[in-house]
């Protein structure tokens, strides 16, 4: 079907508002993707499915995106190998939490990992197998938050192919 969406001008007019207080380039990049990939999916990208996707990208921080990204080959990720590669540097027995420097990191990925989950491109789910431990509190929010894994969506699935280049959409 050639005929124009009437959609498509408020898409634009959305897409520009948000690129004009964008600061950080691979953003701007994206939008641009974003935008001729909803163009380029006709009818089946809808105008609401249009707006969920600028909306997306407008909450997500670089670090959310590289984040989200993990998942695009490995649909079930826990959290502690999105931390250290699956390799964490346990704490002494009997010390609280591990050192500063993985709580920083872990903080940071539970910011990511909630805004992926609230907009709706990630959930918790169970990973099967794997040897779980803890050192220190068992109910220390780290402790809690390593074990956790979560799955891409379908949602996140077709965000990442409208952000991405070369991953134009075709009906569908």
């Amino acid at each position: 079907d050639l005929t124009p969406r009437a959609d498509i001008p408020a898409l634009l007019e959305r897409t520009v508002e948000k690129v004009r207080r964008e600061a950080s380039q691979q953003k701007i990049a994206r939008y641009s993707l974003l935008l001729a990939n909803t163009i380029a999916g006709g009818p089946s990208v809808t105008y609401d499915d249009g707006v969920n996707f600028i909306e997306t990208l407008d909450t997500l921080t670089d670090q959310d995106i590289e984040v989200l990204g993990y998942f695009k080959h490995r649909r079930n990720i826990r959290v502690d190998s999105l931390v250290q590669d699956g390799h964490f540097n346990w704490a002494p027995i009997g010390q609280a939490q591990p050192g500063g420097a993985n709580l920083s990191k872990m903080s940071r990925m539970i910011v990511s990992l909630s805004k992926l989950q609230g907009r709706g491109l990630i959930a918790e789910s169970v990973e099967a197998g794997g040897a779980y431990g803890s050192s220190g509190d068992p109910q220390h929010w780290y402790n809690q938050w390593k074990l956790k894994s979560f799955e891409l969506l379908p949602f996140g699935q077709t965000f990442i192919q409208m952000i991405e280049e070369g991953s134009t959409q075709q009906g569908g």
